[in-house]
């Protein structure tokens, strides 16, 4: 049946995904998730895989591009053109998102410093297991807070 799970729930795919593996609750139904969106959790469930497996370069590499989605993301909310910024790399868009005040400088200071450690891990094979977990931590409860605005 269309709509319900082999257990016979019934929730919309995010719904279901948001409650079952994040501590974010769902308040007012009104809110509207998007493709972007539902592809940062995605990227969020491959890094706990790949730290399970202690691969914190697989890690990072997830993590690099869930920064990369959000930092679109914030860039798709605001009033600015896609045209504008489509073709920029993550570098520039943050320095655009600056620009424009979307986000508060130490707020765009992370999502460099997990731009910058994603690079250097999936380009130079250099990790540092502790700090990539905090970075992950960190992240997580960024989004949720960003997510909550």
């Amino acid at each position: 049946m269309q709509g319900y799970n082999s257990k016979g729930e019934y929730y919309e795919f995010m719904d279901k995904y948001i409650e079952d593996n994040t501590n974010i609750k769902v308040i007012n139904k009104e809110l509207i998730y998007n493709e972007r969106i539902k592809n940062i959790f995605i990227d969020m469930n491959r890094i706990e895989k790949n730290l399970y497996i202690n691969d914190y370069v697989g890690a990072l590499s997830h993590l690099r591009r869930a920064n990369e989605i959000l930092v679109s993301e914030v860039l798709n909310q605001s009033e600015i053109l896609p045209y504008e910024y489509i073709d920029l790399t993550t570098y520039n868009k943050l320095k655009l998102i600056d620009k424009m005040n979307l986000l508060e400088n130490k707020e765009i200071d992370f999502l460099h410093e997990i731009r910058q450690t994603g690079n250097e891990a999936v380009h130079g094979g250099i990790v540092n297991p502790e700090s990539t977990k905090m970075l992950i931590i960190s992240f997580k409860e960024y989004l949720h807070k960003w997510i909550d605005k």
